[in-house]
């Protein structure tokens, strides 16, 4: 499944900080790093100083949230231009099998692959348990501020 949601930065981080959001998918258990935080993929869309973005995949087991794979920084509009404060950023991530994906879109409709990750692990098979559920996940290490997210959409794939 995936999902999608726009989402605007009021502000770019500081120099050597981050924006750190995004979904947690195939979400099972009860996880000891963060209150509420659910055992799965966490998929990070993570705002960086310079106006790029990073995309991560990691993995939230027990009381631990560990790096599996990233992107290098993308500048979203394909040259070196930082992101608009207060403009509108389309995101969606998704998994199918084992394959992580993630997508932007500048206006919502068309998106680019930003970054795909093979599970060979499979740490969260479809189905296991039952699909999983599904959670947005904001800070992780970094202070939540300076974003908005809306408009967010499910889709069975």
């Amino acid at each position: 499944y995936s999902i999608t949601w726009k989402e605007y930065i009021t502000a770019l981080p500081n120099s050597g900080s981050w924006l750190k959001k995004g979904f947690l998918l195939r979400g099972t258990g009860s996880g000891t790093y963060a209150p509420g935080i659910k055992n799965g993929y966490y998929l990070m869309v993570q705002n960086n100083a310079s106006g790029s973005v990073t995309f991560i995949v990691r993995n939230a087991t027990g009381d631990t949230v560990n790096t599996l794979a990233s992107s290098d920084a993308i500048f979203l509009d394909g040259g070196k231009t930082a992101m608009t404060p207060l403009k509108a950023y389309w995101y969606r991530v998704s998994v199918r099998g084992n394959v992580i994906k993630f997508e932007y879109s500048l206006d919502g409709i068309n998106f680019t692959s930003g970054y795909t990750y093979t599970d060979t692990a499979n740490l969260y098979p479809s189905g296991y348990p039952s699909g999983g559920v599904t959670q947005i996940v904001c800070g992780i290490g970094s202070s939540y501020t300076s974003h908005y997210i809306d408009d967010v959409k499910f889709n069975a794939l």
